[in-house]
């Protein structure tokens, strides 16, 4: 998990006093998973020096529209506008790239804690991040939209599709956003509210902009047949 590859844990800090053996066994995963013990202004951050990602931190000069074009598809790791906020300096290049057919697919960010992110100054359209999670791997999915052409070309999708998934549905979902966007499915955590937008696609020019917080970055690495199948519909976009 790139974002907590590295913890420094303070076992004396008072807000842990309550983590005893029969206060966790009393807990819901959901809880657990999000340090929900913590207030969010208690949690710190390392710099980036003590998690360094390839690829992540190097100079941009070379990212333009003439560079872009040569691909079908731009992806953006997770958490990527949290730990390099120039990125949103792109923006003109990655628009231009879109509106000339590119697809670009932003994964999950979260709501800043720390240094004060908006990330509505990439996003083509407005969207407010929540910190809403579906903690459940096989917590139920809805398909709202069922004809949009995410969920059937090249590959039709259907609930299996959801099946086999591992940890987590998803995390750091929208809660309001433009309705430049259209939502395809829907899912929670068992008595919570459904998180419809979980993946928001907008269609700028002859291209798509994506953003998603499904956990792609869990399910593509373990292999996740549905997953595979969703994701490739997302790149392929108009193609």
């Amino acid at each position: 998990k790139n974002w907590s590859s590295l913890i420094l844990w303070n076992c004396n800090h008072p807000s842990h006093k309550e983590l005893t053996p029969e206060f966790i066994q009393k807990q819901t995963g959901a809880f657990l998973h999000r340090f929900s013990w913590i207030k969010d202004e208690e949690i710190g951050e390392l710099n980036k020096e003590w998690n360094w990602l390839a690829m992540e931190y190097e100079e941009k000069i070379d990212i333009n529209f003439n560079t872009l074009k040569n691909y079908d598809a731009l992806v953006f790791g997770v958490r990527a506008f949290n730990i390099d906020r120039s990125l949103t300096q792109l923006k003109s290049e990655v628009m231009r790239y879109i509106e000339y057919g590119g697809n670009v697919i932003v994964q999950y960010n979260t709501s800043s804690r720390w240094n004060n992110l908006d990330l509505n100054d990439f996003l083509p359209h407005k969207l407010q991040i929540s910190r809403n999670r579906v903690s459940e791997e096989d917590a139920l999915v809805s398909i709202i939209n069922p004809k949009h052409p995410a969920l059937n070309m090249p590959n039709k999708v259907s609930k299996s599709d959801f099946d086999g998934w591992v940890q987590e549905r998803g995390l750091y979902f929208p809660n309001v956003w433009s309705e430049n966007y259209e939502t395809l499915i829907s899912s929670n955590d068992k008595g919570e509210g459904p998180n419809d937008g979980g993946i928001l696609i907008s269609e700028i020019g002859k291209g798509h902009f994506v953003y998603t917080s499904y956990s792609w970055f869990r399910q593509l690495p373990a292999g996740v047949p549905g997953a595979y199948k969703i994701f490739s519909n997302l790149l392929s976009l108009g193609k």
